[in-house]
């Protein structure tokens, strides 16, 4: 456990050294696991540069950023901060620790499916190869990436994945509109992907699934903001990062099962975008 905080508050090093003993006294595979990751990111790390602001340690890879560059990252994260401690009503209680792999093609890696099976242990890993300065695309993403470091903590990491990439997107400015009348359509005809199934990694899913995937997820984390606020949202992470189930936390702040929760959203879907 010691590992584990050390490794999210960004010093790798004393985490590394506690997973050691950790070992030595009981071999454990996850322990080893973390272990050969932490010391891949030690040594793939070794040459970056850093820097601090009041909320994140940086850490750049090579020189291509230009000095410019890297105070508008700065700034865009300190004001998304800003934003998702006043949506949130949270404070991470350490910096969130920022790697930005300058020798890395930029892509939307909330879309990547690789992407999606990585655990997200409350860092911000962002390549931004060929990119120069904070384009809307970069923006949204980093909002995205912020908000999954945030969600992280606050449900200690346990929310499920349906919830965790519903508030990402919200909160990057995504919008189901666009979706509403094809998931009018699953919902109703019953043909949705349950909740259940997406509690889980998205890795494994086709690339119509996974956008079947996100768009419920976003859909699902509107309906319960819509209807109950972003109040309960923080709610339902607080009840899971103090072991609760994702089904008995819907039930203790949005009064709903699974079930019930699919019926509401069939309902309100067909409602707003249905025929």
């Amino acid at each position: 456990m010691l590992g584990f905080a050390q490794f999210a508050s960004d010093h790798t090093p004393d985490a590394m050294l506690a997973w050691k003993k950790s070992l030595a006294l009981r071999p454990d595979a996850t322990i080893s696991e973390y272990l050969a990751r932490a010391e891949r990111e030690s040594n793939a790390e070794s040459e970056f540069s850093q820097r601090e602001s009041n909320h994140f340690n940086f850490h750049f890879e090579g020189k291509e950023t230009s000095e410019a560059f890297r105070r508008d990252l700065v700034a865009t994260l300190d004001s998304d901060y800003d934003d998702l401690v006043r949506d949130l009503g949270y404070s991470p209680h350490n910096n969130i620790a920022v790697t930005l792999y300058t020798r890395q093609a930029f892509f939307d890696v909330t879309r990547a499916p690789s992407w999606t099976g990585a655990l997200n242990d409350g860092k911000l890993r962002i390549p931004i190869s060929g990119v120069q300065s904070v384009t809307p695309e970069l923006a949204r993403i980093l909002k995205h990436e912020l908000t999954h470091s945030f969600v992280s903590q606050m449900s200690s990491n346990r929310c499920p994945t349906w919830l965790n990439e519903g508030i990402a997107q919200i909160e990057e400015g995504r919008s189901s509109a666009s979706y509403g009348h094809r998931l009018a359509q699953l919902f109703a005809a019953g043909n949705e992907m349950p909740f259940n199934l997406l509690e889980g990694s998205f890795m494994s899913f086709s690339a119509p699934e996974a956008a079947t995937a996100y768009a419920e997820s976003l859909a699902a984390a509107e309906y319960i903001r819509d209807a109950y606020g972003m109040s309960e949202i923080a709610r339902i992470l607080e009840l899971l990062s103090e072991g609760s189930s994702t089904e008995a936390a819907l039930r203790a702040t949005v009064h709903s099962d699974y079930r019930q929760l699919r019926d509401e959203m069939t309902r309100t879907l067909k409602e707003k975008y249905g025929d």
